[in-house]
């Protein structure tokens, strides 16, 4: 009777312990790589640099920006390359990565001190990105950026 009270011990243990040990491991290098694009992405947008946001967004790439709008890629990078979407400073926070195979969602805040049209948009935000592996790289293809208030 002993050794099975010990094994059902031992396997309760097991169930227990094994996803905190998983939760506390190595990084997964893919959210890693992911939380690496996430930063570079905004360092690009705050020096207007387009052309690794042109690498980094997938071609249907879509923003649902701070002022509630739906933007492509196409008018997001025109308004970084003109100077309409201007970021003075953006600093990123409780970054986390969660990876499906050839898909990924970054969720965070951020504080952003910047412009969009001529509309201070500078705030606290909760971020959602979404990221998916294409021809062998992660590509940006959806993101939303939501005021938190307070």
């Amino acid at each position: 009777m002993r050794p099975l009270i010990a094994f059902f011990v031992s396997l309760a243990a097991a169930v227990v312990i094994a996803p905190a040990l998983a939760l506390s491991g190595p990084a997964d290098p893919a959210g890693t790589t992911i939380e690496g694009l996430e930063r570079q992405w905004g360092q690009a947008a705050k020096k207007a640099d387009v052309e690794p946001l042109q690498s980094l967004l997938a071609e249907d790439f879509t923003l649902t920006n701070p002022v509630g709008q739906v933007v492509p890629k196409t008018i997001f990078v025109a308004k970084i390359k003109d100077g309409s979407f201007k970021i003075e400073s953006i600093e990123y926070s409780d970054l986390k990565v969660r990876v499906y195979g050839d898909a990924a969602v970054v969720i965070g805040r951020l504080v952003l001190k910047g412009n969009w049209d001529g509309t201070d948009v500078s705030g606290d935000y909760a971020i959602t990105d979404t990221f998916v592996k294409q021809a062998g790289k992660w590509r940006e293809v959806a993101g939303q950026v939501t005021r938190v208030e307070g």
